[in-house]
């Protein structure tokens, strides 16, 4: 049964490699350089939504702050937390 398993899985796999492709210079040109910071977290900054507000994510941030520490997806840090955050 592994087997059976493992071939359906590995065309699935196999499909997805093939699937991508070079990135072309404009799509170089237009890629932003990101940076993981890690942050403690104060009494002034204390939510995710405060966090999400610094980063340099344009979609869904608090979440995927969250994500990166491991508190998704309804956590917050504690006071005095370090918590990494993208810029």
């Amino acid at each position: 049964m592994q087997d059976k398993n493992f071939s359906r899985f590995d065309r699935s796999i196999m499909k997805s490699i093939h699937s991508f492709s070079a990135l072309s210079r404009k799509d170089k040109l237009a890629a932003k350089e990101l940076q993981l910071n890690i942050v403690k977290v104060t009494r002034r900054h204390r939510s995710v939504g405060s966090a999400a507000k610094k980063a340099s994510l344009n979609h869904h941030a608090e979440d995927q702050i969250r994500l990166l520490n491991g508190i998704f997806p309804t956590g917050e840090p504690k006071l005095g937390d370090l918590i990494k955050i993208v810029r």
